[in-house]
């Protein structure tokens, strides 16, 4: 809870400078994708080890994290083919193309495969809890991508107590794992 409330903070810390429509058009698919990206890794590592209420993949393509992107990717289609027919959007431009090539290379095939690749090495739940809560360290990682490579302003105060609140719970973390232990 500490760390989704840091997560939380950070990305409301820009309600100030956003119209309320605005948040919620962007902010509401972020919310969707929050539960659905996790649902969908946890899926493809349970489908991997043995959940007897999914199809058992045992292929050794799937061991490779790549593949695992992929696969994910494929599975999304349908969705993202339903919200374009829903949404209708206009075409977007060269600069929203190029931006989206560069979120899909670096997030969306470099991160998620290092990520699953970490994912495909957790044994026990604990490990697997330890790789998701990682996770949440990637908005400080966009923040800090945005303010170098798009100009945007320097964290507010809000975004900053959010940012120690992500640090300090996983933090906690590590900390209650080794007391476990």
């Amino acid at each position: 809870m500490i760390v989704f409330t840091g997560v939380l903070m950070v990305n409301m810390s820009h309600i100030a400078t956003n119209d309320i429509k605005g948040v919620f058009m962007g902010g509401f698919p972020v919310l969707i994708a929050a539960f659905c990206y996790p649902v969908g890794n946890q899926l493809v590592w349970e489908a991997r080890n043995g959940n007897k209420n999914l199809p058992d993949i045992q292929s050794p393509y799937i061991d490779n994290p790549f593949n695992k992107v992929l696969l994910l990717s494929l599975g999304s289609l349908p969705f993202w083919g339903l919200l374009i027919l829903i949404t209708a959007p206009p075409p977007p431009s060269s600069g929203q193309l190029f931006n989206t090539a560069l979120v899909a290379l670096f997030s969306g095939i470099f991160a998620t495969s290092l990520f699953l690749f970490a994912r495909g090495k957790s044994k026990r739940a604990s490990e697997l809890a330890a790789v998701d809560a990682t996770q949440s360290s990637e908005v400080i990682f966009a923040m800090t991508g945005e303010i170098l490579l798009l100009g945007s302003p320097l964290p507010n105060t809000i975004a900053l107590v959010g940012i120690f609140m992500v640090f300090s719970g996983l933090a906690l973390f590590i900390r209650f794992q080794e007391i476990v232990k």
